[in-house]
């Protein structure tokens, strides 16, 4: 009588792999790059930004209504992670001893508003603004008024650290003319800023927003508006971080 074959032990088990962790690359973009561990402290920003903006757009709400202001681009408040991150990176190529903290310490428009105004009410509206947000203790860390320039841009670009959050956010002041032809400049000035964009080509397109803004007229008295007195609008030790 044969014995049975002898069963053969069961083959061992393949041992269970590790859970991979993924990794963190970082961010680039056409030449542009941050390393994972800015990138955390740029996204850090990014919330920071979120939050910020459920309080300030009530403010700004709240002005468009006592001024009479129209609030342009309303949906655009917020801008973009991707745009913030090109500025940062760029920023720190041009700057290659700047810090991340340092870079985000010049965003001053992750959340940004346009109120606009006629020309006869443009002047009145931004003193009756920047005394609003003086009262409401919100900071002005910028103000730039180019509406005396011969050339290019027209309007008034301000940054603000808002009063509760201690976020900074922009305010741009326009008149339907100026704010019409930034809007067809927009696009001119993203390729003008773009990090392949020639020298000769930036030359040609600023030219053309020359021209766009050559036929804005300047409302009486707005190249006199002046930023509010910093010493009345100050909150010491409020920072972003």
């Amino acid at each position: 009588m044969q014995k049975p074959p002898a069963q053969k032990p069961p083959a061992p088990k393949p041992p269970a792999k590790k859970k991979q962790l993924k990794k963190d690359h970082g961010w680039s973009w056409q030449g542009l790059s941050i390393d994972a561990a800015d990138l955390r402290k740029v996204n850090v920003f990014l919330a920071r930004a979120k939050k910020a903006e459920h309080t300030i757009t009530p403010q700004v709400r709240s002005i468009a209504r006592k001024t009479k202001a129209t609030v342009v681009g309303f949906d655009e408040r917020k801008r973009s992670p991707e745009s913030v991150k090109r500025s940062v990176a760029r920023d720190m190529q041009n700057n290659p001893t700047e810090t991340v903290d340092e870079a985000l310490d010049k965003i001053y428009n992750s959340v940004r508003y346009i109120l606009q105004w006629p020309d006869a009410s443009y002047v009145k509206g931004v003193k009756d603004t920047t005394g609003l947000l003086a009262k409401w203790k919100n900071a002005n860390l910028r103000w730039s008024n180019t509406w005396a320039r011969p050339r290019g841009y027209k309007g008034i670009n301000t940054a603000w650290r808002a009063n509760d959050s201690g976020h900074p956010y922009e305010l741009q002041f326009h008149t339907p003319e100026s704010q019409a032809a930034q809007k067809r400049s927009s696009k001119l000035y993203e390729e003008a800023h773009h990090p392949k964009t020639s020298g000769s080509r930036r030359a040609q397109l600023q030219t053309q927003m020359n021209r766009n803004y050559a036929s804005v007229p300047c409302p009486a008295g707005a190249q006199l508006l002046n930023a509010p007195r910093r010493r009345a609008m100050e909150r010491p030790g409020v920072t972003t971080r």
